[in-house]
């Protein structure tokens, strides 16, 4: 009998950064969400903001 049909493997290196980054940006939908107003919430939008930004400037680039 295989152990591998009852128990999954470890996660890869690249699916653990997945899944940390999947948390964070849910606990930072969470924040936005219930304090709207918060010195917190204007970090988070800033720092998606930016990162939406540069992915908009790396596409242009690469259109050019």
């Amino acid at each position: 009998m295989k152990l591998n049909l009852f128990f999954k493997p470890r996660l890869s290196r690249r699916m653990a950064r997945q899944l940390v980054k999947n948390l964070i940006l849910r606990l930072d939908i969470e924040e936005l969400v219930e304090h709207p107003e918060s010195a917190k919430s204007a970090e988070i939008r800033a720092k998606y903001l930016a990162e939406i930004e540069r992915r908009n400037e790396n596409d242009l680039s690469a259109k050019i």
